[in-house]
């Protein structure tokens, strides 16, 4: 619901210098400014399912770290989540042109279906992510994170994007 207080879902996931983003809801990009963080310094985006309050900003994120003055990107940034992402970012590129799959740095995109699991890494620290079914569109899934970062041990954290009350999230 529209509100001056809180907007769609974004989260920001962080380990040493590994910043990952857990769905991009409309004002996302906003918001990491908002708190300090530069869309350039993200090395991921996880997408639960393709509902706008979760995905509404993934264009313009990929727009922002094309063009935005004095980003000069060659970091990969990866885009994981619900299984169809590849062909929604497929059909998106047809609307939007070729730069949404090609933006001039690396863009690695990955379905993951549930039970599926990515590594992702930075000099300092890395994660594992693995996706659970979820109880709310057929494709929605959530995601188990477990952080590690030098000098600091493990974290772990689960997000479940939107679902029903199911015993398998607890």
């Amino acid at each position: 619901m529209p509100s001056a207080l809180r907007g769609p879902a974004c989260h920001l996931v962080t380990a040493g210098r590994l910043r990952i983003v857990l769905d991009v809801g409309s004002g996302s990009l906003r918001s990491l400014a908002r708190v300090g963080e530069p869309v350039g310094s993200l090395a991921a985006v996880g997408l639960s399912h393709r509902h706008l309050d979760h995905v509404a900003d993934l264009v313009p994120l990929i727009f922002a770290l094309r063009h935005t003055p004095g980003l000069d990107r060659k970091a990969p940034l990866t885009v994981f989540g619900y299984p169809g992402l590849a062909g929604d970012l497929e059909r998106l590129a047809e609307l939007h042109g070729r730069w949404v799959l090609e933006p001039g740095f690396p863009l690695a995109v990955r379905d993951l279906p549930p039970g599926a699991a990515i590594e992702l890494r930075a000099p300092d620290a890395e994660a594992t992510v693995t996706t659970h079914a979820m109880r709310h569109t057929p494709e929605a899934v959530g995601f188990a994170v477990e952080l590690r970062s030098r000098g600091r041990g493990v974290a772990r954290l689960a997000y479940t994007g939107d679902t029903g009350v199911t015993e398998e999230v607890a």
